[in-house]
């Protein structure tokens, strides 16, 4: 059997070539000058790291990984196939554990993300702080934005912080 990450170990990564790229100049010998760009980011990715955090609007979000039990502020329980169907119950009468109002920025302090992955489903979010500035070869750093957070060297222990600013979508979404 293979780990998560395709190696023999559960936390081993395997590294592969899954595209090479060879570039050639062509037959013109003219070399196009692009003009400038500048993007402008969307209101939900802009740099949030001194964004003032609304009150109770930061939230401790533990993903207890072993267990299966997402909680936010402690309260949650194992989204199970037996707890969600429990006295006639459906994914769709599961209970949110928390609500985030659209139009306004969340803090999230993660636990966990060495043994689960964190994925907002629909809402990307900026790593505002972690132990270490940077994780596997700069990939996750302070300040980036990511919609997946799995940091193994983590271990079960650590925090990691983000942020998110709410948009548009209402509704309830999946941790």
């Amino acid at each position: 059997p293979r780990g998560r990450g395709g190696g023999p170990n559960p936390n081993d990564m395997v590294a592969a070539d899954l595209l090479e790229l060879s570039i050639t100049q062509g037959p013109s010998a003219t070399v196009v000058t692009l003009p400038p760009t500048s993007l402008q980011r969307p209101c939900y990715l802009v740099d949030l790291r001194s964004a003032t955090v609304p009150n109770g609007q930061s939230k401790t979000l533990a993903l207890n990984g072993g267990a299966r039990a997402v909680t936010v502020d402690g309260q949650g329980s194992s989204m199970t196939y037996a707890n969600t169907h429990a006295n006639g119950g459906t994914m769709a009468t599961w209970p949110a554990l928390t609500s985030f109002p659209v139009g306004s920025i969340h803090e999230l302090v993660v636990t966990g993300v060495g043994a689960h992955p964190l994925h907002l489903h629909v809402i990307p979010f900026q790593i505002t702080a972690m132990p270490a500035a940077e994780y596997h070869d700069g990939y996750f750093k302070v300040g980036d934005w990511h919609d997946t957070l799995m940091i193994m060297q983590m271990g079960g222990g650590g925090q990691v912080t983000v942020r998110q600013q709410t948009d548009r979508f209402t509704g309830k979404m999946v941790v």
